[in-house]
């Protein structure tokens, strides 16, 4: 019987001292400054969804300026020979876009732009933005649209092409 009045003491004694030193060593911490973030609806041009790339796709996607670049889809339906990787998930055509200033602009594609799948998977703090387009071009293996690297600069769409095959991503 002597026991359990001791056991009961030095539990009580454990709880205590754990308690006290567990509080004491978080009043003695700095307060952690919260993280304070905006939910931004950035919008499709007309079509059922857009997307910023997950990450491992390229990247960054935003700059230091705020500018975020991704994908969206526009109203168009898709041809049967554009390339279903680039224009994933369809059932409309991709187009690339930055989002600045609560505006979200259409990049464009390649040229027939409006039948042309396109993605931006970069921007670097210049405002230059790397990704791919579908072209007009048929790749005879497969048979569907050629996909070209691409950068956008000052507002322009340029190819970079390919190293010799028929499809590349910048």
């Amino acid at each position: 019987m002597k026991v359990r009045p001791l056991m009961l003491a030095a539990m009580t004694l454990f709880v205590s001292v754990t308690t006290s030193g567990r509080l004491a060593a978080q009043d003695s911490k700095p307060h952690a400054k919260h993280q304070r973030y905006r939910l931004v609806d950035i919008g499709t041009f007309g079509g059922p969804q857009g997307n910023v790339n997950p990450e491992g796709n390229g990247g960054p996607y935003i700059n230091h300026r705020g500018v975020v670049v991704g994908q969206t889809q526009n109203t168009t339906p898709l041809s049967p020979t554009q390339n279903t990787f680039l224009c994933f998930p369809g059932p409309n055509v991709n187009h690339a876009f930055k989002h600045v200033h609560g505006k979200t602009i259409d990049l464009g594609a390649l040229k027939p732009s409006v039948q042309n799948c396109s993605d931006a998977l970069g921007i670097n703090n210049r405002g230059e933005i790397a990704g791919q387009s579908s072209s007009a071009a048929i790749d005879p293996l497969i048979g569907t649209n050629e996909v070209r690297a691409v950068v956008w600069k000052n507002g322009k769409i340029h190819d970079l092409g390919t190293f010799g095959g028929n499809h590349a991503s910048a």
